[in-house]
């Protein structure tokens, strides 16, 4: 795992505890009013660590397609931050769309990054590409 996506998942997975733990800060922290009811920063903070746990565990095509699944929702939340949401300042709606669409740049990068090993021949070591057809 690279060092761009290892700190990507750390940071997604902080995010995502400091979220589930501590909503009210974490709003505070993205620029938002903390809600009465913490339940949608805490679903949030799943959604987050949960991605980050994929992407760390997995690999391969599972990794590749978390990525994926990830760039996704961060685009989707940038999409909305920008909208606005009832009560949101416009500074709260730059952070959080920054926020996301960074996310979104980051995942990315990092899934152009991932490629699959090449394959082993019986000696372990790289076989060949075939030449093309004449």
């Amino acid at each position: 795992m690279s060092t761009l996506l290892k700190t990507f998942v750390v940071t997604r997975m902080a995010i995502g505890l400091v979220s589930w733990f501590a909503p009210s800060l974490a709003a505070r922290l993205f620029g938002l009013e903390p809600l009465p009811q913490p339940i949608i920063g805490q679903l949030f903070g799943a959604r987050e660590f949960a991605l980050g746990a994929v992407i760390a565990a997995g690999s391969g095509p599972t990794r590749r397609q978390a990525l994926r699944v990830g760039i996704a929702i961060d685009a989707a939340d940038a999409v909305a931050s920008l909208r606005g949401v009832r009560g949101m300042s416009p500074q709260a709606r730059i952070l959080v769309a920054a926020g996301a669409a960074s996310f979104a740049a980051i995942g990315a990068v990092a899934l152009a990054q991932e490629q699959d090993p090449p394959p082993l021949g019986e000696d372990g070591a790289p076989l060949a590409p075939e030449p093309p057809p004449v």
